[in-house]
């Protein structure tokens, strides 16, 4: 029997059986090696650990989320909406029926409108008093650019906020109402 020489090149007439091809496509691959498999276990440790450490990091400097000016705006508007039925009160005491419905709605607005920017880190600070004169006249046009105002920022917004000045705007609406 002749010597099988293992470095000999293989005869290019050899060819497998179809019985030999299928066994070969049935058979399963390899496992996977072990320096594949150690690299991996690698890189998925390195990306936890920097989530980590980022989500430490994240912690000790969080990032300053501003509201929506128009949001700010509204909750200002609101609040001077107050400050101006408070005066009114004093001035018109045969509409204090009227007055201090209008003036419960808007307190309800302004906390509603505070909640709202509490899910923001950083809130710039803006009020300023309303300048109207405080008769019945000036109660019905402070109201109407209430209304009018709250119904422009809903257009400016999206999601619950728009939703949330748009109610609003209604609410402010139904004051004229009452103000017959």
């Amino acid at each position: 029997m002749p010597a099988i020489d293992p470095t000999a090149p293989l005869d290019s007439g050899l060819r497998l059986t179809p019985e030999e091809l299928a066994a070969q496509a049935a058979k399963p691959p390899p496992p996977p090696s072990r320096r594949l498999v150690l690299g991996t276990a690698g890189v998925a440790a390195f990306a936890a650990a920097g989530g980590v450490g980022y989500s430490l990091w994240r912690t000790r400097h969080p990032v300053h989320h501003y509201p929506p000016p128009v949001l700010v705006a509204a909750a200002a508007a609101e609040h001077a909406l107050v400050a101006y039925l408070d005066a009114a009160l004093r001035n018109l005491p045969s509409q204090r029926d009227v007055l201090l419905q209008l003036r419960r709605d808007h307190i309800t607005h302004a906390t509603a409108l505070d909640a709202a920017l509490t899910a923001y880190s950083r809130m710039p600070s803006s009020r300023q008093p309303l300048h109207a004169a405080l008769d019945l006249t000036g109660v019905r046009t402070v109201e109407r650019a209430a209304s009018q105002r709250a119904a422009r920022q809903a257009g400016e917004l999206l999601g619950e906020h728009a939703v949330l000045l748009a109610s609003i705007a209604a609410c402010e609406a139904t004051h004229l109402e009452l103000l017959r």
